[in-house]
């Protein structure tokens, strides 16, 4: 869902009452991203917490509203890393690992986001930012701070994995008896891709 660009103005401005609601039609974009980059429930609502609290904070020290969008995408992908970072050092000096909670009951969804977890950080970033946050790859650019045809290369990288990801009936990720079904979500990507 895109937030309209007059709460993100009124946000700025520091009208009463309006960070508050920039921050109720941010946290879903930021724990959806965050879940996608870090696949733990629980550190995905720290990062979107976190991002939240700093848009919270920082959101009037934009220079214009149209900056609002790279600005918080960028902040909720450095805080996922962040604490993901943390979580694995921590995960090396624990004996015991924790269950994960699955957010989606759906067999697809679960393969899909077990087959983009295997895919590099930048790679899964750039997926998601496209394919989720809806952004072009100049925004995508901007966010993880590289060249823009780099983004279109890591896009069509990051489908091409999964899609061998997912028709490989080697994987866990494969549907079984051959049903392609979890590649609609790659192809419907890659066709939402070539129109921008």
């Amino acid at each position: 869902m895109e937030i309209p660009g007059e709460i993100i103005e009124a946000a700025r401005s520091r009208e009463d009452g309006a960070a508050e609601r920039l921050v109720a039609l941010a946290w879903p974009q930021a724990f959806a991203i965050a879940y996608s980059i870090v696949r733990d429930r629980g550190l995905a609502e720290d990062a979107a917490q976190e991002s939240c609290a700093t848009v919270y904070r920082k959101v009037s020290q934009l220079r214009h509203a149209a900056a609002f969008k790279v600005w918080f995408y960028r902040t909720v992908i450095r805080q996922a890393a962040k604490l993901e970072r943390k979580a694995t050092l921590a995960h090396l000096f624990s004996p015991i690992e924790t269950a994960r909670d699955d957010i989606e009951n759906s067999a697809t969804r679960i393969d899909v986001l077990r087959a983009l977890a295997k895919l590099p950080r930048k790679q899964r970033a750039a997926i998601v930012l496209s394919y989720y946050g809806g952004m072009n790859s100049r925004e995508i650019a901007e966010v993880l701070q590289i060249a823009d045809s780099s983004v279109r290369f890591l896009i069509m990288q990051g489908r091409d994995a999964l899609e061998r990801l997912l028709s490989d009936p080697r994987s866990n990720h494969h549907v079984s008896g051959g049903s392609p079904c979890r590649l609609t979500w790659v192809r419907r990507c890659a066709a939402r891709s070539t129109s921008r």
